[in-house]
């Protein structure tokens, strides 16, 4: 490795870390993430089969106001 490249990558790594620790890049980071989340989580339909029956089953409970007894339908 040349003298220029190793003098390089300790500057390189420096810039990266003043970049990361600075508390504005977090936040838009923590944005972005959460807004991926955000638009795949509404993209998603009922994976388990069983999601949907305990969805009717707990919105039964509520409604009748009985909370021990699971019925459905």
């Amino acid at each position: 490795m040349s003298s220029a490249a190793a003098q390089t990558e300790p500057d390189r790594q420096q810039r990266l870390a003043g970049l990361i620790s600075r508390r504005s890049t977090l936040w838009i980071i923590l944005g972005l993430i959460t807004l991926g989340v955000l638009i795949g989580h509404h993209s998603l339909g009922v994976i388990d089969r069983d999601e949907a029956r305990f969805a009717q089953a707990s919105k039964q409970m509520l409604e009748t106001g009985d909370i021990i007894t699971v019925r459905f339908q």
